[in-house]
């Protein structure tokens, strides 16, 4: 989904989710949703 696509959903602003995502991104120390989905597809097999 797409940032406005999230916000919309859970009633916060386009920036905010933004703003969540690039967190998350940080915290797993990866690069892109791809890679962070790619992350947790490699977690769930173990």
């Amino acid at each position: 989904m797409t940032n406005r696509e999230i916000g919309q959903r859970i009633f916060l602003s386009e920036k905010t989710v933004k703003h969540y995502v690039t967190n998350i991104l940080q915290k797993l120390q990866v690069r892109s949703r791809v890679e962070a989905a790619l992350l947790a597809s490699q977690r769930e097999r173990v």
